[in-house]
């Protein structure tokens, strides 16, 4: 889990929100190393193509220069759209478990659990604000029930 991330949360959100990066962990790792793979794949690959082309221009010697840095820089961009997919993926999976562990509870009614899952599957980008919101009214609502 990302410390800076979740340093200022409380206890009971940072544990939920563990359990989520559980479940996300081996996509998170995969888009990782495939971002860090792509990106520098597709600028060294464009660097040096515009650098080869205006500097000396396209000439007959240098077709096969030009060929593999145009390779490298086409397995980058193939790289890129494949993490893309892979964040997709993950937002899928975190969604999905958000709306289990919602489903899951008994402390808030179901009209509010409705709210909050129609929430996350109109807008997955927001599903970690409002799985948050809905943590707050889960702790709050447990609060007033003990007292």
């Amino acid at each position: 889990m990302n410390n800076l991330m979740f340093q200022n949360m409380p206890d009971y959100i940072k544990e939920e929100m563990e359990g989520v990066m559980r479940k996300a962990k081996s996509l998170i790792k995969k888009n990782t190393v495939l971002t860090l793979l792509s990106i520098p794949l597709i600028v060294f690959s464009v660097f040096n193509l515009f650098f080869l082309v205006f500097r000396f221009g396209v000439e007959s010697d240098m077709v096969y220069v030009l060929l593999l840095f145009a390779l490298l820089g086409s397995i980058g961009i193939a790289l890129y759209k494949e993490a893309k997919a892979v964040r997709k993926e993950i937002r899928k999976v975190s969604s999905e478990h958000i709306v289990e562990r919602i489903e899951a509870s008994d402390i808030v009614n179901d009209y509010q659990k409705r709210d909050f899952i129609d929430s996350i599957k109109k807008r997955p980008v927001l599903a970690m604000s409002v799985f948050i919101q809905f943590l707050q009214e889960e702790k709050h609502r447990q609060e007033n029930s003990s007292k």
